[in-house]
């Protein structure tokens, strides 16, 4: 367990008697290889400061199974031989000098800087050669001070710097590869940030509508405890995803190089197995954006769900977002009795622009030409209802283009709303209505008597006007005759 390595560690402090007591026959290389091993620790199991021995397998080394060795960390070596033996002289201990040395920190005396990195396989390491002897002490045996100039930013603090004497002995033998275990506390590992959006931040659609979402995840500062790293997208089966559109980056950068993808109708996976590619890349965003279709107009008033899927060693979030799309409902009745349903009236759908909806392949489009031979048209039924389902919010129009049997068609367009709740509510169904046409009784057809006679007419005519003449003498003769008599 972590918790019993507690005593296991060191400030590379070295005791006296692992100095000065070898056999004097033995000589110090010129050149003496130090090995800096940093390990990282998470905060609050750090272990305990405790002797080192240079060696490799020290029980440091073991730490280095269970924790992680840590890169990108600056190391400068200085060399204080001259402050070292000033100090011996002054009466100081090899102990004492190491520690009033490491607490008073660098020198001008810059000799060595590098920056631990993943070496055979092990992170955190860093080769120093560095000469057994200083010019700066009259040629005595050298002693340098191991300074941390430069940590990431999830380290709680640096590690203290360290005080090598040289030379430095296992028992009686000198070693000239000296191994040494500078650690680290991280702060409380960060979780990643994790967003979906929709592109334009528009949430109502018609069906065959293209939908722009984008994913966003923050690379955490600290990966040193992460495995692997994955993203799942996953939509409803209205949602048609498009493999074409999907766009992995990193500060714009194409990054497709660093995941496995795996895809289907509605999602893909994106896989980072291999973290260590991410380490470049700790505390900057992955940008996914990408573009799924709305494949049907069944889900009316619903929320079609769109869900994204952070997963890692110690994180499972999950996002998601809904789009919607809306519809209207219609019955057709009579103008002066609204319980009377008509069926057999034809209707067109416009827009605002005065175009005409139209069927398209997969989903709606919109055409100026109402002749189109794919124009929807909606049919009242036996009831006198019809509907229609698949559109973004807004204000459309319907067109009659054809009234019910024996009344008249509308000429008048009729406006109605399409909401989030217009196709569901029932009292929302908009009641479009026709007058019946009116029964006129027919007009008895008139002989043509014709204003100009005809030829046997006119003989007719004067028969007529003589016979006449003659009963009207016949009347005066009489008349006449009577009076002469009385």
């Amino acid at each position: 367990m972590k918790k019993n390595l507690l005593a296991l560690t060191s400030m590379l402090l070295f005791l006296p008697l692992l100095m000065g007591m070898a056999p004097a026959q033995q000589e110090q290389a010129t050149q003496v290889q130090i090995i800096l091993h940093k390990i990282v620790f998470p905060e609050g199991q750090q272990p305990q400061d405790t002797p080192n021995t240079g060696r490799i397998d020290d029980q440091h080394a073991n730490l280095l199974k269970e924790y992680h060795g840590l890169n990108d960390v600056t190391f400068t070596v200085f060399d204080v031989s001259k402050e070292f033996y000033e100090l011996r002289e002054q009466g100081a201990t090899v102990e004492q000098a190491q520690e009033k040395l490491a607490e008073a920190g660098t020198n001008n005396q810059k000799v060595a800087s590098g920056i631990t990195a993943t070496v055979n396989g092990e992170d955190g390491t860093l080769l120093f050669s560095l000469p057994g002897k200083s010019d700066n002490a009259a040629g005595k045996d050298a002693v340098y001070l191991f300074h941390e100039a430069k940590a990431p930013d999830y380290i709680k603090e640096k590690s203290k710097d360290l005080v090598v004497v040289l030379p430095v002995y296992d028992g009686s033998q000198m070693l000239n590869e000296i191994h040494l275990y500078p650690k680290n506390e991280r702060k409380t590992a960060d979780h990643p940030t994790f967003t979906k959006t929709i592109g334009n931040e528009k949430a109502d659609y018609s069906y065959g509508d293209t939908i722009l979402f984008s994913v966003q995840t923050t690379i955490p500062h600290d990966l040193t405890d992460y495995t692997f790293f994955k993203v799942l997208d996953k939509a409803d089966e209205a949602l048609q995803f498009n493999p074409e559109s999907l766009s992995v980056t990193i500060d714009g950068e194409d990054i497709s190089s660093l995941y496995e993808k795996s895809i289907n109708d509605h999602g893909f996976e994106l896989l980072f197995n291999d973290v260590k590619k991410l380490v470049p890349y700790e505390g900057k965003t992955i940008a996914i954006t990408y573009k799924d279709t709305l494949i049907s107009q069944n889900k009316v008033d619903a929320e079609i769900m769109n869900r994204a899927f952070l997963t890692t060693d110690s994180d499972k979030i999950v996002k998601g977002v809904f789009v919607k799309t809306g519809g209207k409902r219609f019955v057709k009745v009579d103008a002066y009795d609204n319980t009377k349903k008509l069926s057999g009236a034809e209707f067109l759908i416009t827009n605002n622009k005065g175009e005409y909806l139209i069927q398209a392949k997969q989903g709606f489009t919109w055409d100026k030409n109402a002749t189109n031979k794919n124009v929807i048209k909606l049919f009242s039924d036996k009831h006198g209802e019809f509907e229609i389902r698949g559109l973004a919010y807004g204000t459309y129009q319907l067109e009659e283009i054809k009234a019910p049997s024996g009344y008249v068609k509308s000429n008048e367009k009729i406006s109605f709303k399409v909401t989030a709740s217009s196709y569901k509510q029932k009292e929302g169904t908009l009641k479009v209505v026709n007058t019946a046409q009116r029964n006129e009784i027919p007009k008895t057809k008139k002989p043509n008597t014709g204003l100009l006679p005809k030829t046997n007419d006119m003989a007719n005519s004067k028969l007529v006007w003589f016979g006449a003449f003659i009963i009207l003498v016949v009347v005066i003769v009489f008349v006449r005759n009577k009076k002469g008599k009385e």
